[in-house]
């Protein structure tokens, strides 16, 4: 299927807060010549005649606990977020088998890192099973390899890709696919038009249809995933969508 979505401008990064404004309320003294600083177990060693505000000073505290965070993640094992995630559109278990219709990720910074890594694991492979028509998800990943500070793959996943969750039981994933058997479009036809790969037709629907919000949610997680910058876009009554679907094989709407 297509979904035509309008882009949002990407959200601006917030600005750190001043971590420091609480505790210090006045100037720095100038009177030494250099000063060591201790700050949340982060140490900053300065002259104190450039620290004029506390704003300065809690600057100079962002950026060495951006330091201290660097480092540590140079020293972590990761893996490309982006090599080892991997998109299957399935209509049934044969699908499965063969590992058809493959598609890699183009973008994870907003679901992982914001490198795009996923740190503490080694031959990290992640393959997200989709259901071809109701979009239903099994999510399935191994490795050889993991470390007990490593990302919590399930947790990133839940808080920033899947509104409504996802399966992560095989036998439960194949009931899926019983489902989507049977499953038909939204709303109305609206035109249709033929290739070598198939039958292409497009529904116009609403989001009051039954059924749909939580069929659009699921849609969303593909905007994350291939479009940079993307967010979800909010639900309300006075969207209209148009869906394309491909069709293989026999097509009967009725």
């Amino acid at each position: 299927f297509f979904f035509l979505m309008i882009r949002r401008p990407p959200r601006s990064t917030q600005s750190r807060s001043s971590a420091a404004s609480d505790v210090y309320k006045r100037q720095v003294s100038t009177q030494s010549t250099w000063g060591i600083h201790f700050f949340r177990g982060f140490r900053t060693v300065v002259p104190m005649e450039h620290l004029n505000s506390a704003a300065e000073y809690a600057e100079l505290v962002h950026a060495a606990k951006r330091r201290k965070e660097e480092n540590e993640t140079k020293e972590r094992q990761g893996v490309d977020a982006n090599e080892c995630l991997s998109i299957y559109l399935v209509r049934d278990e044969a699908d499965m088998v063969a590992n058809t219709n493959r598609f890699p990720a183009g973008y994870t910074n907003q679901i992982f890192n914001e490198d795009e890594m996923i740190y503490g694991y080694e031959g990290l492979a992640i393959n997200l099973f989709v259901t071809s028509g109701s979009l239903e998800v099994l999510v399935d990943y191994n490795y050889t390899k993991k470390e007990e500070n490593a990302d919590d793959i399930e947790r990133m996943l839940t808080e920033n890709l899947f509104v409504d969750g996802f399966l992560t039981d095989r036998e439960q994933f194949k009931a899926a696919l019983q489902r989507n058997q049977s499953f038909f479009p939204f709303g109305k036809e609206v035109f249709r038009y033929s290739r070598e790969e198939g039958e292409y037709i497009a529904f116009e629907t609403k989001f009051s249809d039954v059924g749909f919000p939580e069929y659009h949610r699921r849609m969303q997680i593909f905007s994350k995933l291939f479009i940079d910058a993307a967010s979800y876009i909010e639900e309300s009554e006075y969207w209209t969508y148009l869906i394309l679907y491909l069709f293989k094989g026999d097509v009967n709407l009725e």
